[in-house]
């Protein structure tokens, strides 16, 4: 199935099979549940567009680019056991919640990565998840009202980019390991209750690029054996206030 030019979904709709948004087509939905194939396409500079309002669900298949989709509402990556591969930029203006299980950015065409950039007031939530890369990947949380959170045990293996926003741990037990290589830009803040971890890297071979401050509100624990340094001819500083540790890191 094609949208042409401009169409909506709403209601609950399951989608089983493909759907492809030709370029500039714009399709808005609502009240969406992805268990096949939904495509935002593109033809030179014209591309195809989705726009995600209201409560939508992705459980299984792929969503695919290298057009945009557009998250304005709740979008649900998971809970399920079937593949999910998220093979497109993802605008994330609202909250994105990636929750239970295995789940793929990117895909085998370098052309397509597998892109969820949060801005704004946007929400990145990870609830019991394990996020992989199946090609080019990359998550970026930007902006001092943007939010990457986390409850349960999750692990971040994408590279990722974090600027001027803040990290959040929430929930007893809480677990959260960044196990890829990471970028963190301008003040940044950590927020790990009692009880809870952040693990920075599994191990030194990680590289962690501190551009700026992180600043951490920890009652919990922080373990980093990732590879902390500042880019060249720049200074990090990081800055714990629960044990009232600042290190600052220069290029050398």
């Amino acid at each position: 199935l094609r949208v042409r030019r401009s169409g909506s979904l709403e209601g609950n709709v399951e989608l089983g099979g493909t759907l492809r948004v030709a370029p500039g087509a714009i399709l808005v939905a609502e009240g969406l549940t992805v268990r096949g194939t939904l495509e935002a396409q593109r033809e030179g500079q014209e591309e195809g567009r989705v726009v995600l309002r209201g409560q939508n669900s992705f459980l299984q298949g792929a969503l695919l680019g290298p057009g945009t989709l557009r998250n304005e509402g709740l979008l649900r990556i998971g809970p399920s056991d079937p593949l999910k591969y998220v093979c497109a930029t993802v605008e994330n203006v609202a909250t994105v919640r990636l929750e239970g299980g295995d789940i793929y950015f990117g895909c085998t065409n370098p052309n397509i990565p597998g892109v969820l950039r949060t801005t704004g007031q946007g929400v990145v939530e990870l609830v019991g998840a394990h996020v992989h890369p199946a090609g080019v990947a990359q998550l970026v949380v930007e902006g001092s009202e943007a939010v990457l959170r986390a409850g349960g045990n999750n692990r971040l293996n994408v590279g990722f980019t974090l600027r001027q926003t803040t990290l959040r741990l929430e929930g007893q037990g809480a677990r959260m390991q960044l196990n890829a290589d990471g970028r963190f830009e301008g003040e940044n803040r950590l927020e790990v209750g009692e009880g809870m971890t952040l693990v920075l890297g599994p191990t030194r071979e990680r590289v962690l690029q501190l551009d700026g401050t992180l600043v951490g509100e920890v009652r919990g624990q922080v373990q980093l054996w990732a590879n902390l340094q500042a880019p060249e001819g720049k200074t990090g500083t990081l800055r714990l206030t629960g044990q009232g540790l600042q290190l600052s890191l220069i290029h050398i």
